[in-house]
């Protein structure tokens, strides 16, 4: 190889730091015409990787930044996420410092660090500082407005967070997390109208794909929550287009799946029942067998969604579809994992009816009794929650007392 590919950017093209575009781009064709792709591969990748680094102002400022004194910049960037990675965020802060003081107190990275360790260590203050810092000099950085968004949440100052949360989602509005993200801050702001909007927008803008899925269940819950038949109905349409793209089984799996998280006297567990009924036609077994159960616990005394007694909760009671909380994100270097998503419903601590009756049917061949079999048949019925628990600590009692015992053994 004629080159060197640990060469400088700059001194790989012939070029210094203070040079324009345009000369940039004169000595990229310089030197293509001596290293074509076809006689020597390995050198223009290395030159149009160096010529796509610079003419990008933002990867080309970076570079220099990491390439300056000797990579010192980037040694304390490794040392300082490895200080945060450990949460020793007072060794963190010390290198945070040194890196200020020795030139990069503007650099965006530098500061989203900083921030986030001054709210580890509780400095509002120094977090406000930043925040201040961020928004006047990387106010239109994606990374940037994702962080402020957090922490202007975090402040309850709602308007500022909804500023940023709108310019995130109106960079890539068809993002499931943006448009989340945005639902959950009108909310909070008691800004219903907006969240209306926001999701018919979303089911006549986005695919109807189970990638999407997550936004479209959101929709359906927010419609019945707040008696909005017509975004329900809206919903309901996007998922027959789901079912005609062939993505029906995962369709059903996933209702099946929040449906049976919902206990029997919830709003939206018989809506839920009857949706999964007609969307399955009987054809998958799995489905047909959930909503069987389903209709044998319905309560007559319960307001489900779509009947006509239930009456419209006032506004203020109502609780929100989105129920998530906006942690402190770490730094763009350390993935950010998406905050879970609550809808204030718990398990069943009932079993299923067939297996009732298997387990009774078992018991009474064994015991010969008929009122035995019935009895087994009932508590798993009403306690196989309880039951499975049960039998899970005994069987890790069980694991423990033979380690124990083989220890012992191979010990005397």
């Amino acid at each position: 190889m004629l080159l060197n590919k640990n060469s400088n950017y700059f001194e790989l093209l012939g070029i210094d730091e203070q040079t324009t575009e345009r000369d940039i781009r004169v000595a990229y064709n310089k030197m293509l015409r001596q290293y074509s792709n076809e006689k020597f591969p390995e050198e223009f990748q290395l030159i149009t990787e160096a010529y796509k680094t610079l003419m990008d102002e933002k990867k080309r400022v970076q570079y220099i930044k990491e390439t300056s004194s000797g990579g010192a910049y980037k040694q304390n960037i490794a040392l300082l996420e490895q200080y945060m990675n450990e949460d020793s965020f007072y060794e963190a802060k010390k290198i945070q410092q040194q890196l200020m003081l020795n030139g990069f107190s503007e650099d965006e990275y530098v500061l989203l660090c900083a921030m986030h360790i001054a709210n580890e260590l509780e400095d509002a203050t120094a977090e406000t500082k930043y925040a201040q810092k961020l928004a006047q000099l990387h106010g239109q950085s994606d990374r940037t407005q994702e962080q402020l968004m957090y922490y202007y949440s975090r402040q309850a100052n709602y308007e500022k967070a909804i500023y940023y949360a709108e310019q995130q989602h109106n960079k890539q509005p068809l993002d499931n997390e943006r448009i989340l993200n945005l639902v959950t801050l009108y909310y909070r702001n008691n800004e219903r109208r907006k969240v209306d909007e926001l999701f018919q927008k979303a089911l006549r803008t986005l695919e109807p794909r189970m990638q999407n899925i997550v936004i479209f269940i959101e929709a359906l819950f927010w419609g019945m929550n707040n008696d909005k038949d017509a975004l329900v109905q809206q919903v309901e349409q996007t998922f027959e287009h789901i079912i005609d793209s062939g993505q029906k089984l995962s369709l059903l799996q996933r209702l099946v799946d929040n449906g049976a998280e919902l206990y029997n006297d919830h709003y939206a567990f018989k809506y839920f029942t009857l949706l999964v009924e007609r969307l399955n036609d009987n054809e998958y077994e799995f489905a047909r067998s959930w909503t069987t159960n389903g209709r044998n616990m319905f309560q007559v005394e319960v307001d489900y969604y779509g009947d006509e007694k239930r009456v419209i909760a006032p506004v203020h009671d109502s609780e929100p579809v989105v129920q998530r909380t906006y942690e402190q994100p770490k730094p763009a270097s350390i993935p950010e994992q998406p905050a879970p998503r609550t809808y204030n419903v718990a398990e069943k601590n009932r079993g299923s009816m067939l297996w009732s009756i298997v387990f009774g049917v078992i018991a009474c061949l064994i015991e010969q009794d008929a009122f035995v079999g019935a009895f087994v048949g009932v508590i798993w019925y009403f306690f196989a929650s309880k039951i499975k628990k049960l039998i899970s600590c005994l069987v890790i009692v069980i694991i423990v007392l033979l380690i124990f015992s083989f220890i012992i053994e191979n010990t005397m």
